[in-house]
């Protein structure tokens, strides 16, 4: 699922209402166990919309808006794939503490569960 492909013509569904319905429509289709669902979405920017999207059903998210933006830092001398992975570390040590609030000790536990 993305929204690269957005415009004028392409008004963009937002990615956690996308992910949502296609994975209920999968697990109706008995389809859910053979198919990942990928979101490349500009909408998902901090830890509770990582979350929320793992928690809806997503299996990986691509966030290339905050990748871009991360690229437009000025003043900076990390580089690019410093700011990145510190992004990610940052984004998965919140995502960590948020399951282990729930009590939930691994992420095949909290994916698709729907626990909100």
């Amino acid at each position: 699922l993305t929204h690269r492909r957005a415009g004028e013509d392409r008004v963009p569904i937002n990615s956690l209402l996308a992910v949502g319905a296609l994975h209920q429509h999968l697990i109706m289709a008995k389809l859910r166990t053979r198919v990942s669902i990928i979101v490349e979405g500009a909408d998902a920017f901090e830890v509770h919309h990582f979350c929320t999207l793992l928690g809806f059903g997503a299996d990986a998210i691509f966030p290339y808006l905050c990748y871009l933006s991360l690229l437009r830092v000025r003043n900076c001398e990390l580089s690019l794939k410093e700011r990145i992975e510190n992004f990610r570390h940052a984004n998965d040590f919140a995502i960590l503490k948020v399951m282990s609030k729930m009590g939930i000790s691994c992420l095949q536990s909290y994916k698709g569960a729907q626990l909100f």
